[in-house]
């Protein structure tokens, strides 16, 4: 099998799955995401590539490289595979969090344009200051 799109073709196909009974497990909204995985024109997130190699009781491994390299025991791999889980929900909790403070500095940036003699311009230089901070630590992540 040579892309991961095969690969997760064949892991519906041998659970007898129609692409809207798949997209249903493993927690997509429709079988048109499904389709696209396995033509290609879309990558899984790694959130649904866990759900699809435990679906098929397959390793993140074959699933993503075709083969097993992975030696040790599957307990092993299950805890690898949730840590990776766990990151992925700690990251997207990260970025609605930053999304909340990127809101809320508008709103005091916006109530400091309000306020006479504040002097805005020094706050509004220290925000864009942060922001470019932000944009270097990210590149950098």
């Amino acid at each position: 099998m040579g892309t991961v799109g095969e690969r997760i073709e064949k892991v519906r196909k041998d659970l007898g799955m129609s692409m809207t009974s798949f997209a249903n497990i493993i927690g997509v909204s429709n079988s048109g995401i499904i389709n696209n995985w396995e033509k290609g024109r879309a990558e899984p997130s790694i959130k649904h590539l866990c759900a699809i190699a435990e679906a098929g009781n397959k390793t993140l491994d074959w699933l993503l490289r075709g083969e097993i390299s992975y030696t040790g025991n599957a307990g092993e791999e299950i805890q690898i595979t949730e840590h990776i889980l766990f990151l992925y929900d700690d990251n997207e909790k990260l970025k609605k969090e930053n999304e909340k403070l990127k809101r809320d500095l508008g709103s005091i940036l916006s109530a400091a344009q309000k306020v006479e003699g504040l002097g805005y311009s020094k706050v509004a230089d220290n925000h864009e200051k942060y922001s470019d901070d932000k944009r270097m630590s990210e590149q950098t992540e």
